[in-house]
């Protein structure tokens, strides 16, 4: 008998029906899990959290989602308990998202996967950094369950405009997921090219695109800069942190960038006083340096430093092609490893060994201290911000962690849960199934969010946080995996023509 049982999917309450006391079992355990997690684990202080806490304050223009600020404002106004019921409940049907999921493949596998994705326990504990991660990884999961649901529905033009406008929300939250837009290959990739598949695909990609354009729009008229983001796609993470790639022999556009730092950058006293050459500027690959690098290329030719960028991309595609390869094996071997709450960190002594002590200053930072000295944020609304600031931080610091549940989850049940690095190996069989189309599906789900996974961690710090909202469907893929491969060895083990 094959471990993979293919079903069309049901309505929502039809699927819980269906199999209506694993869903009870799985609800009650789930809900249990957050529960101990919660105590083991307070809200905390997430990626860029002060960042993200001005922004709930002043409406600017940045890197991050709208609707990752408007919520992250809406619930720091609010008892954190409300947070963690929208974390709790968020996190029930993320799992239950996945279960519908797997529901393609049969109740053995979505059994199995759900419980699973429940034994992951560094996830609960995850969604209570705040900041864009837990917000992304339950839109992520809410846009699987209503894609699957959508793609099949008998209003096809209905469920091309739901899923194009569940795809545009997920830019809202997290400007990279603008590759979502590979949404709108679904119908045409699960069935074929037939004239509705192809009106289906059209549809979800004019809803998509239009809420692109209208964001944008939105940003021009209030910071007049027609994008979703500030920030460049170029993997600057990779050329100028890890590979140091960057040389005025790549092209014109390198010479150029490394005269306007020779020339105007390098004479200030936050890199003169330090005797800075451009050499050690470019093969430092410090984070500070890079940030005046961004300045200087934007203040005297705004594109250069893409430029520069592209060029040793060309220049040196072995050397870049090898440290991608490394970012994405290190971000997908990598755990998350959280800091422990402060309430449960060791009281350490004062060394009074050497009390006068300080930390040298550093070069580098030029814009960012001339951004800081020409802010022109009003006074007033500074002091609201730190105020703001203050009351979170004071509220988080009130609640009071089980230490020794978040020292057992850190030291035990963490390191339980395998690497995500093998249930990305494990998904390669399903390429072998693309004649099915419910493995058909579940490789268009996982083509947007896997590109969305390698450019964040190219691009930024290879951190598990960029990979973990995405996590879920490769845990089912994995899952598949095992299941194809074993039902191919017992193929082979019960062929008798084979031991002839």
């Amino acid at each position: 008998m094959s471990w993979i049982q293919y079903e069309r999917p049901a309505p929502f309450l039809d699927t819980i029906r269906s199999d209506r006391a694993f869903m009870a079992l799985l609800f009650v355990v789930t809900c249990i899990v957050f529960v101990i997690t919660s105590s083991a684990w307070p809200i905390s202080e997430g990626r860029d959290f002060g960042r993200y806490l001005t922004n709930a304050v002043i409406d600017r223009m940045g890197d991050d989602g709208r609707l990752t600020n408007w919520l992250i404002g809406f619930f720091l106004q609010h008892d954190l308990i409300v947070l963690k019921i929208f974390l709790m409940l968020g996190y029930m049907l993320s799992v239950f998202a996945l279960y519908y999921l797997a529901r393609l493949f049969g109740k053995p596998i979505a059994r199995m996967t759900a419980l699973a994705a429940i034994l992951n326990v560094q996830i609960p504990v995850y969604l209570h950094f705040l900041c864009s991660d837990p917000f992304n990884f339950i839109g992520f999961n809410l846009w699987v369950l209503i894609v699957v649901r959508a793609i099949f529905w008998q209003k096809a033009i209905s469920g091309a405009m739901v899923i194009g406008i569940a795809s545009f929300l997920l830019v809202t939250i997290r400007p990279v997921n603008q590759l979502f837009i590979l949404t709108a290959a679904l119908p045409i990739i699960c069935h074929g090219f037939t004239r509705r598949s192809i009106t289906t695909a059209m549809t979800i990609l004019a809803v998509f695109v239009a809420g692109v354009m209208l964001y944008s729009l939105h940003n021009y008229i209030k910071f007049n800069v027609f994008s979703l983001t500030s920030s460049t796609g170029i993997p600057s993470y990779t050329i100028y942190h890890k590979t140091k790639t960057m040389s005025p022999a790549n092209g014109p556009a390198s010479a150029r960038l490394f005269f306007l730092v020779e020339n105007h950058l390098l004479d200030k006293p936050e890199y003169k006083n330090f005797s800075v050459t451009v050499e050690s500027f470019f093969a430092s690959g410090n984070k500070r340096f890079h940030g005046d690098l961004v300045g200087v290329a934007d203040e005297f030719e705004p594109g250069l430093l893409e430029k520069a960028y592209l060029e040793s991309i060309t220049t040196h595609p072995k050397a870049i092609l090898k440290t991608i390869i490394g970012l994405m094996e290190w971000g997908l071997r990598q755990p998350f490893d959280p800091s422990l709450p402060l309430q449960c960190q060791p009281i350490a002594l004062p060394d009074r060994s050497n009390s006068l002590s300080f930390e040298p200053p550093q070069p580098g930072q030029y814009y960012s201290n001339k951004a800081n000295q020409e802010d022109a944020t009003p006074a007033e609304l500074i002091h609201q911000v730190n105020q703001f600031s203050e009351q979170t931080r004071i509220r988080m610091a009130a609640q009071q962690p089980v230490c020794f549940l978040t020292d057992l989850f850190k030291s035990a049940l963490f390191p339980m849960f395998p690497p995500m690095l093998w249930f990305w190996l494990l998904s390669i069989p399903l390429l072998f199934m693309y004649y099915r189309m419910e493995f058909r599906l579940l490789l268009g789900l996982l083509l947007p969010s896997g590109l969305v996974i390698g450019i964040s961690l190219i691009t930024q710090s290879p951190w598990a946080q960029y990979r973990m909202p995405y996590d879920f469907p490769y845990i089912l893929s994995g899952m598949l995996g095992m299941a194809i491969l074993l039902d191919k060895i017992m193929k082979v083990y019960h062929d008798r023509s084979f031991f002839r």
